[in-house]
């Protein structure tokens, strides 16, 4: 009885252990991950805050407007994706990527002139817009 009772402490132990490591590696990880964040995002702060004559208003201004400037660049390179992206037709029998649903999907159909794609993923036929499946 004595010997099944240590067995099954030494087991927790080793168990504890194994969790403990891991559980550091993943702190060190995240601290890792979020001291590149804070050293990516400093040279912007800097250069935002680099006019210091000018009153808070026009840096809240500033700022604003370099926010929208930045996601609107973002948009449009999104766009241009998108857009290569709609250039490439998939053929009937073509193994396409549904992102919905994260699987891939056999091609039954396509209607060029509607943009839209007949797919089937195991037992389910779709009807899904092209920009919704990636070739």
């Amino acid at each position: 009885m004595e010997h099944g009772a240590t067995l099954r402490y030494r087991k927790v132990q080793e168990l504890s252990d194994a969790a403990a490591i891991a559980r550091s590696s993943i702190h060190r990880k995240v601290q890792q991950f979020r001291a590149t964040a804070r050293q990516q995002s400093q040279p912007v702060r800097a250069s935002q805050l680099s006019v210091t004559s000018k009153s808070k208003d026009e840096k809240v201004v500033k700022t604003k407007n370099s926010a929208t400037s930045r996601s609107s660049s973002s948009v449009q390179v999104v766009k241009q994706l998108q857009s290569e992206k709609k250039t490439e037709l998939p053929k009937v029998g073509d193994v396409v990527h549904v992102s919905s649903l994260r699987r891939k999907a056999t091609v039954l159909r396509v209607e060029p002139s509607r943009e839209q794609i007949v797919v089937q993923a195991g037992n389910m036929k779709l009807k899904l817009k092209l920009n919704e499946v990636e070739t």
